[in-house]
């Protein structure tokens, strides 16, 4: 049985070895131009998804461009909560509040 202060060890190493103190984050291009591509298909859908869905045209071009940026994800095992949150997360990430 591990001991408390053999627990503590394996956790700080874990927290050490994600955290990286000291090293400086660098940037990448792609970092900078896949949102603000998501952004831009999500502008450009955004007439077409007027016409699909007058209420929700933001919230449905902004899943829309992230379904082109993301096309390996499926949500439909998700329980609704979990799928909502997710949802949610995504919709600040592409920068609109889903109105």
């Amino acid at each position: 049985m591990p001991t408390a202060v053999g627990i503590e060890i394996v956790v700080g190493m874990s927290l050490h070895a994600t955290h990286r103190v000291g090293t400086a984050r660098t940037v990448r291009t792609r970092d900078l131009v896949y949102p603000a591509v998501t952004r831009l298909l999500a502008l450009l859908l955004a007439p077409v998804a007027y016409v699909v869905a007058p209420g929700r045209a933001r919230h449905t071009a902004c899943q829309w461009a992230l379904a082109l940026r993301f096309p390996a994800e499926n949500l439909a095992g998700l329980a609704p909560p979990a799928r909502a949150a997710f949802e949610a997360a995504r919709r600040r990430r592409c920068g609109g509040t889903g109105s």
